[in-house]
């Protein structure tokens, strides 16, 4: 089966790039127990990075699962906790691959948790196997507690070591009982041993309040690790080695540059556009990437329209200004005075459209827009 080098979803093996030091880190903080937060925009691999980690911390020692609960649409703790159960289930499988053994040891140590077996969803007859069923018997914080301290205690009694990988965290903080449900996955964090906790989320700014108000229950609880792009020389070589795998040569840095200047280095953006480009015939060229990424771009014309109306006037003036002028001086009134706004509505402004994950501040304080093709849509209609 062809291995697919620009992938719109996780990438694994040879279309992962690079992230030597994020992997360090958090191999090391796997490890050591710490329980973090992963920082990143939307689509920036933080799911590919984790399941990267836990990859390579298998080959080179048995026994570790990397479990992923994405929060994104849950509207309530019962959401919470089947989704829970559901992953539970699979890692305590795992775990536990006597059914017998795993529904003996469940009743021991769970009172607030159902267990049976059931058929797969292939069903009866040839080919048809049991699964582990979780069910819970009341819908409340002290059932989420139980869930993963029973998954420590497991894991603990079978020399396992379990990695969480919470995406979308951020979902939490928008549910009727967010603080129990936060303090819930406080009081089961502080006890793991063999249970290390990866929260992340795509909303930068309702992530940190969670984490970094005191009056919330998580304050103070992890490590925060950024996942920033990937650099240009890392791109440079990974591009280029899969130019020489489909066409026998090397792309070349000039090609490169275009592709990493239009997708502004998002690296779902950069494959989006390296895999349309490797589609064709011939080696491309800076124009024809260029032309590549216009179609694209202008097929996703609705959807930047739809975000970008959603804004008030003031802004879209200060998006629109942030693409054309990034700067890390926003309040100087040379920048207000391109932006055609006032100082007293920047920072609510400026805040608003954090909280909507359109616009980052780069390491070196310049804020700019976080999706290429908005960034390409708005210089384009000021061109």
């Amino acid at each position: 089966m062809k291995t697919e080098i620009f992938p719109l979803d996780i990438a694994t093996g040879p279309a992962f790039c690079n992230r030597v030091q994020e992997r360090a880190l958090l191999k090391n903080n796997i490890e050591l127990n710490t329980h973090t937060i992963l920082y990143a925009p939307r689509r920036f691999g933080k799911t590919s990075l984790v399941f990267k980690v836990c990859d390579e911390l298998g080959r080179s020692k048995d026994k570790i699962t990397c479990i992923n609960l994405d929060l994104m649409w849950v509207s309530s703790m019962e959401d919470v906790l089947q989704l829970l159960l559901k992953e539970a289930s699979k890692a305590l499988s795992i775990m536990l691959p006597k059914y017998e053994q795993a529904l003996l040891l469940l009743k021991e140590m769970a009172k607030n948790i159902e267990a049976s077996v059931k058929l797969s969803a292939s069903g009866a007859g040839v080919g048809s196997s049991v699964e582990l069923d979780l069910k819970a018997r009341k819908v409340a914080p002290d059932t989420i507690i139980e869930v993963l301290d029973t998954l420590d205690a497991v894991a603990q009694r079978n020399e396992h070591k379990l990695v969480f990988f919470l995406d979308e965290f951020q979902q939490i903080a928008e549910l009727p009982g967010k603080h129990s449900i936060e303090a819930a996955f406080r009081a089961a964090a502080q006890k793991a041993t063999h249970l290390t906790y990866f929260f992340s989320g795509s909303n930068r700014h309702m992530l940190s309040l969670m984490f970094e108000d005191k009056a919330r229950p998580l304050y103070h609880m992890c490590d925060h690790v950024s996942v920033e792009r990937i650099s240009k020389q890392d791109y440079l070589e990974h591009i280029d080695n899969a130019a020489k795998m489909t066409w026998k040569k090397p792309l070349g840095a000039d090609v490169i540059h275009v592709i990493l200047n239009l997708t502004a280095r998002h690296p779902y953006y950069v494959n989006a556009l390296c895999r349309k480009l490797f589609l064709l015939a011939t080696l491309p060229t800076e124009e024809s990437v260029r032309d590549t990424w216009h179609h694209y771009a202008s097929r996703e014309e609705k959807r930047f329209m739809s975000e970008f109306g959603r804004l008030s006037t003031v802004q879209k003036k200060l998006l629109q200004a942030l693409c054309l002028y990034p700067t890390d001086k926003p309040a100087s009134g040379g920048f207000l005075r391109k932006a055609g706004i006032n100082s007293g509505s920047l920072n609510k402004s400026l805040e608003r459209l954090y909280t909507l994950d359109m616009i980052y501040k780069k390491a070196d304080g310049v804020i700019e827009p976080i999706d290429p093709v908005i960034l390409y849509g708005i210089k384009l209609a000021h061109q």
